[in-house]
């Protein structure tokens, strides 16, 4: 990759975070947000799903951000620090597009991807929010970096299809990927 090039990708990967920042504090909540933060506070609360509270989502998610929700504690800002809390899944969702990317083409078409993805209003606006799909899409694109990122062997099988589970265990859209 030219010098040009680089700084061209790191301009708009600077302007990507700050976009998403920006976004995150300002942008309206999906009925979903709530649902979720809901869901976590029950287990917070010794609750539990499906006997207590009813959610159409797997547990893992919300067993996953309990103790975070936790440490944040109940109010009016929960939900803008429960997507603040999103923001290590959005770097490792962006580090396993680049490795698909690298693993599949070459180091400049991984950047590429991460850069277009991340300006792709669709995915740009679903991964602010706090939400199942974040970490789930980061489950699968990680079991696919799994399969692309180097030869095939047993122990890369095997972490692809721990990946895989815990895709499984987040959401049972899983099921129309693996189809």
């Amino acid at each position: 990759m030219e010098r040009g090039e680089f700084v061209s990708a790191f301009i708009f990967l600077a302007l990507l975070a700050a976009m998403k920042l920006a976004n995150i504090t300002s942008f309206r909540f999906d009925s979903d947000e709530p649902q979720h933060a809901h869901v976590v506070w029950a287990w917070t609360r010794g609750f539990v799903q499906y006997r207590d509270v009813f959610d159409n989502h797997m547990p893992l998610f919300h067993i996953m951000w309990a103790p975070i929700y936790g440490l944040i504690g109940d109010g009016p800002h929960v939900l803008v620090f429960l997507r603040l809390t999103l923001l290590p899944v959005q770097l490792a969702t962006a580090f396993a597009i680049y490795r698909i990317g690298e693993g599949l083409f070459s180091r400049k078409a991984g950047i590429w991807a991460v850069v277009l993805a991340g300006f792709y209003p669709g995915y740009h606006i679903i991964s602010l929010e706090f939400r199942t799909d974040n970490v789930w899409t980061l489950f699968w694109l990680l079991s696919v970096m799994e399969l692309v990122a180097g030869p095939i062997n047993t122990r890369r099988v095997m972490r692809a299809g721990a990946l895989m589970g815990l895709a499984f265990a987040i959401s049972l859209k899983s099921v129309l990927l693996l189809i």
